[in-house]
Formats: structure tokens, sequence, C-alpha cells
């Protein structure tokens, strides 16, 4: 995610790194070649100046093309908007699993601390990692050897760490006696650790549907290809650019909408998984330190 200030305005004007313009550049190059290829047939009556399309009809197929546009675009965004949720929630979660834990595991107790803190650490990183490529091994540095040869092996890491984080809390309850609206509480949050990861799970594996997708591109291709004809007879070369603006506009806030559909990668636009991971970690080290 790069951070900015909203109200550097001329900053963002210039910009380039995390914009979509070096997403749409190509399209909006061809579209230009294309309509100077057109252009040039008028121009040398190859194309017959009474062949045109009326503006009316752009008027009326903009209007759609717009409304499907801001469509995509709020929809990917409500995903963006729910997945920045979903993981915030996480964190607090953990943080109130930890306080839970460090108000009745003693403090010399180190060894079962240090054993907390590396499940609840390494499932936050585990559900990062399988948000984006899949985890690995490396991805647990903090998970004791025999921890994570039982996690690696499993079909479904994040899972498996939450089990493990529940046989360690039964083992503790055991020990532990007269608080039992504490280990309520944990139930509770285990249980938010599941249903926040599995919606971030929902929103990665659930994309916008492919007939809406598909058919979106195919009506920019067929209105940018077409729009040409409408705009010649007013404008003659000066058609070039004016279809590189707006392709440039449309076809930014359709790539805006792609970019932020998963919001859960790498990409200069993408949530600040890292960040938040590395905050959790530190946050859950210094209590059950």
């Amino acid at each position: 995610m790069i951070i900015y200030d909203n109200k550097a305005w001329l900053r963002q004007l210039f910009a380039w790194r995390g914009t979509v313009i070096k997403g749409v550049m190509l399209r909006m190059i061809f579209f230009m070649a294309w309509t100077a290829l057109v252009v040039y047939l008028y121009e040398r009556n190859i194309i017959s100046k009474d062949i045109k399309i009326d503006m009316v009809v752009y008027n009326v197929v903009g209007l759609a093309l717009g409304l499907l546009l801001v469509f995509r675009t709020n929809t990917s965004y409500d995903r963006y908007w729910e997945g920045r949720k979903l993981a915030g929630a996480n964190g607090n979660s953990s943080r109130n699993l930890s306080l839970m834990l460090n108000n009745i595991i003693p403090k010399e107790d180190t060894e079962t601390r240090a054993k907390f803190r590396e499940l609840i650490v390494s499932f936050n990183y585990a559900v990062k990692e399988k948000l984006r490529d899949g985890v690995k091994a490396e991805h647990l540095p903090d998970l004791r050897p025999e921890y994570k040869e039982t996690v690696m092996a499993s079909t479904n890491i994040t899972l498996c760490i939450l089990m493990l984080i529940h046989e360690n809390i039964t083992v503790l309850h055991k020990t532990v006696s007269g608080k039992d609206y504490v280990f309520k509480v944990i139930n509770d949050e285990m249980t938010n650790l599941l249903n926040n990861s599995g919606g971030m799970e929902r929103i990665r594996t659930t994309p916008v549907p492919f007939a809406y997708a598909s058919h979106l591109q195919l009506f920019i291709m067929m209105y940018f290809l077409s729009f040409p004809f409408g705009l010649y007879d007013k404008f003659h070369w000066i058609s070039v650019p004016v279809i590189g603006i707006v392709a440039m506009i449309l076809l930014g806030i359709n790539e805006i909408g792609v970019e932020i559909e998963d919001p859960f990668g790498d990409d200069p636009n993408d949530l600040p998984m890292d960040s938040i991971c590395e905050g959790i970690d530190k946050n859950v080290s210094e209590i059950m330190k």
C-alpha cells in the first residue's frame, strides 16, 4: 500500500507508481493507432464520408458503459474494504487472545508463553501467505520444529495452527481453576480468528463473475473500435487525441476495479498485509514476553 498525503494534489497528479496509467497504456495506444488508421482511410476517401455513426448512439451507450464501470469499481472497493476490516479484526482478536492468555499464564512459565506467542504470530503470517501464493516453511520462522513439521504436513495450514492453539489451551485449562470466564473469552476469540480468516479466503477465492468481467471487456472493445466513426465527421485528426483521453479515463476506471479486486497481494494498491502482520507480531511478543 502507498501511504500518501491526500492534500498534496500536485504530487498525486504527476505520480507514476501506484497509478493505472501503466496498465492501460498499451490499450490506449492501440485505440489511438486504430483511430489514426480510420481517419487516414476517411481522408483518402477509401471509406466514404457517408459512413458514420450518429453521436447520439455514443451518448446512450456511453452512459450504460459508465454505469457498468462504476458498478465494477464499487464492487471491487467493497471487497477491498471488507478485506481491510477482516484483517484488522484478525489483529484485534490476536491481541485480545494474547491478553487473556497473559492473564492466566504465570510470568515465570516462559516456555508456555513462548509457545502461544509462536502459534499466534505464525497463524497470522500463515493467513497472509495463504492469501497469496501459499504457505512455505520459511514463512513461519518462529514456529518450533515439532510444530512446523505437523503444520507443513497439513492440507489446511491455518486451521492446523488453530488446532494446535486449541490443544494447548485445553491443556492449560486443566491446570488453571477459577478462570472459566477467561476461557470463555479465549474461545470467542478463537472463533473470531477462524471466521475472519475464512472471510478473507472467501474474498480471495471468489472473483467477480467471469460473465460480467468478460462482457465488460467486450463492451469496452466494441465501444472504442467504433468510436472513431462517430468522431471523424466533427473532429477529423483531432479524433486521435480525443480517443486517447477518453480511453485513459474509462480504461483507467476499469483497471482500478481490477487492481483492488484482490486486495491481499503485494501490489502498490493492495492492503499492507506485511505491515499488519509485523504489527501483530510486535504486539503479541510484547504481551507474552
